[in-house]
């Protein structure tokens, strides 16, 4: 690598090189007159000038930008928005030149529902990542499952539970015919992937979607490295070392034989499980005539016929236990469960209870009305602080509509009555108020006349157009 083409001057009139477009120009005589401007490097314009480049510097701020978009503000986050242009510099330097490796990322410990290790990258990794993710993304989604909706444009919780009650409408012919629920869910799901098959079948869609080229070669190196990395290696811990004492050993990283597990927290280990789960026990799932099913990371849920459930359990699910092996995989004994359809299911964060006739209703799950119990308790310790409500009410309406916008999607009116009394009846009406029925918070204006001669003018306009209807009809 040479050095910098960059020089110091004192001069009111100095004359700077600009790296860019390589011009002498002498318009510095005014502002920054001591100092020269940011030049490239000369290995920088040597891979520009040529055609034989993976991607564009263009090309990785625009996944960086992506990335960015949907990323929640962390700590790493705000420190690479400081040097984000010489960092992204150093990573098209690195990616083109295949000397790209990840920097170490953060180890911490998930307590709610259960105990769980979770490692997660810097923000510097995700611009690559989401890069390596969209770039395949096509060819992923011809080898996953179409009834699998995690990870997925367009897919959710939401279109899954819809799924899942056509599913059950199209077996039980509309609630006439007796039904079972099944559930299945695997082990350790994703500290039991076995890298060596996850990295082939990356491969082989890197094979099939990028022809001979650098760009293949990238991809297939970002791969190997992603892959058969171990993110724990010098990873931050957040939180104390005693944490891991009442995890199981099966379930840390650490004591996992290097070509098995990956961590939760990565984009492509999401697809990983996606890809691996269609390859594995859903494809057996469908060999044995069972296609009426929703896979959402690695729980299955499925409507079945009660006559059906003899020969499920005698000659499927023997099989399913076989053949699982061969992938790795174990089936989670503690979670699998047939229960019937009257009685209703827990599923992807939603309880769907079918009723008589073929009406099916569809609760948020306890966990979702837990959680926004204790958001609501939360602010309400200093609600009679007024500074307090003033510095957190746009924190305070963010965080209930949150849970709000997913209760409305469910048969759950009487709860959102409930939690929107629950914080009316409190100091907090002061300064938020609840809109339309029940439905969304938002803060409170201030008073003010012009407002008021606003509001007003609106109720007399649409008092005009009613009797102007009236009047036509």
């Amino acid at each position: 690598m040479s050095e910098h083409h960059t020089f110091q001057s004192n001069a009111t009139n100095a004359w700077i090189f600009n790296g860019t477009n390589g011009n002498l120009n002498n318009n510095n005589n005014r502002i920054n007159a001591y100092a020269a401007r940011v030049l490239r490097d000369s290995y920088d314009e040597e891979m520009v000038a040529g055609d034989n480049l993976p991607l564009t510097l263009q090309q990785l701020y625009e996944w960086y930008f992506i990335a960015r978009k949907g990323k929640r503000k962390s700590p790493s986050q705000a420190e690479f928005e400081l040097y984000y242009p010489q960092l992204l510099r150093e990573i098209f330097h690195d990616l083109v030149f295949q000397e790209y490796i990840p920097w170490p990322g953060i180890l911490f410990m998930l307590r709610y529902p259960t105990l769980r290790e979770c490692s997660a990258p810097v923000f510097r990794d995700w611009p690559v990542e989401t890069m390596f993710c969209e770039s395949i993304r096509q060819g992923v989604d011809r080898r996953m499952d179409p009834d699998s909706y995690a990870c997925r444009p367009g897919g959710g919780a939401l279109k899954a539970v819809d799924k899942l009650i056509w599913y059950w409408r199209l077996e039980s012919d509309n609630g006439r015919i007796p039904c079972v629920w099944i559930s299945l869910d695997q082990k350790s799901f994703f500290f039991h992937l076995y890298k060596p098959l996850v990295r082939e079948t990356f491969d082989d869609i890197i094979r099939e979607t990028f022809p001979e080229g650098p760009m293949r070669n990238m991809m297939l190196y970002i791969s190997r490295i992603i892959i058969e990395g171990t993110p724990i290696e010098h990873a931050v811990r957040q939180c104390g070392v005693h944490e891991w004492d009442g995890l199981p050993p099966h379930k840390q990283q650490k004591n996992l034989p290097p070509s098995q597990g990956m961590s939760i927290g990565r984009l492509p280990v999401q697809l990983a499980g996606g890809l691996v789960s269609a390859m594995s026990y859903l494809a057996i799932l469908r060999e044995f005539g069972y296609g009426r099913f929703v896979h959402y990371t690695d729980d299955v849920k499925m409507p079945l016929r009660a006559d059906r459930l003899d020969g499920f359990l005698r000659h499927f699910m023997p099989e399913l236990r076989k053949r699982e092996a061969q992938y790795h995989l174990e089936l989670n004994e503690k979670k699998t469960a047939v229960q019937p359809d009257r009685h209703g299911v827990q599923a992807f964060g939603y309880f769907i209870k079918p009723l008589p006739g073929g009406r099916v209703l569809v609760y948020p799950s306890r966990r979702i009305v837990h959680n926004l119990k204790h958001c609501i308790e939360y602010y309400m310790q200093e609600a009679d602080d007024r500074l307090y409500r003033l510095r957190h009410k746009e924190q305070l309406v963010n965080r209930v509509n949150s849970y709000f916008g997913q209760l409305r999607h469910c048969d759950a009116y009487n709860l959102r009555k409930a939690f929107a009394e629950r914080i009316m009846t409190s100091p907090w009406a002061d300064v938020i108020e609840v809109k339309g029925d029940n439905e969304y918070f938002a803060v409170r204006k201030p008073y003010t006349r012009r407002a008021y001669y606003t509001w007003k003018n609106r109720q007399l306009k649409r008092y005009v157009n009613e009797k102007r209807n009236d009047q036509a009809a």
